[in-house]
């Protein structure tokens, strides 16, 4: 039997400073934010869509012909939701699944140093759910994400993926300490959790929770 939902480990982020410096680096080299989700489609950006059968078998590492890690299984629940702006950050990525994590609240509850803004975090909190997307990253990727995490720590989750209440699927999610004096966030953030979300059909009734964070006064 999987493991319990309710179960989780603290991953340590390797080699911060050089998290940061490729963050930094990546952000250089961003497409322009008017480019949208169908002209990345025409590029030839493939989408990885896998069977409710095939997600049981996922797990959070998989192992390289030499031995070593070559891709894991990251759960976006906050802007990365946003296809556009993970492929720009972690272009290694793949779609994997839509998928929910049991017994988490979503919260604008980080101020993100980065953005300037208020951003979004998780919380353990019985009876709630938190959707996002499971994706397939490098490595590699994954160290330049930690960069744009700054503040956060990386934690082992399962989540439920879409479609099939039995198939558990082991992601990587990043977290950060709940501040309770936090910024509201702006509305460029805002937008990009909700394009996201709509984009990859979560729930209605999840994306109008989205929908009523209030956002900063443009």
């Amino acid at each position: 039997m999987p493991p319990s939902t309710q179960s989780h480990k603290v991953i340590r982020r390797p080699n911060i400073r050089e998290s940061n410096r490729l963050a930094e680096k990546s952000e250089k080299t961003l497409l322009p934010e008017t480019v949208s989700i169908m002209a990345l489609s025409t590029c030839g950006l493939s989408l990885r869509v896998l069977t409710p059968c095939q997600l049981i078998a996922l797990r959070l590492e998989s192992i390289g012909e030499n031995g070593g890690i070559s891709h894991l299984y990251y759960f976006a629940y906050g802007s990365n939701m946003n296809w556009e702006q993970m492929k720009r950050r972690c272009p290694s990525t793949q779609f994997v699944c839509v998928a929910s994590l049991k017994d988490y609240r979503f919260a604008i509850a980080r101020h993100s140093r980065l953005r300037n803004c208020g951003t979004a975090n998780i919380f353990a909190d019985s009876g709630s759910e938190v959707w996002g997307i499971v994706y397939d990253v490098s490595e590699h990727d994954l160290i330049i994400l930690d960069g744009f995490e700054d503040g956060y720590r990386r934690e082992k989750l399962f989540a439920r993926a879409s479609g099939n209440g039995q198939s558990l699927v082991e992601v990587l999610v990043y977290i950060a300490g709940k501040e309770d004096t936090v910024p509201f966030p702006n509305p460029e953030y805002k937008r990009l959790i909700i394009d996201g979300a709509r984009h990859w059909n979560i729930p209605e009734s999840y994306c109008s929770m989205l929908e009523q964070i209030q956002a900063m006064s443009e």
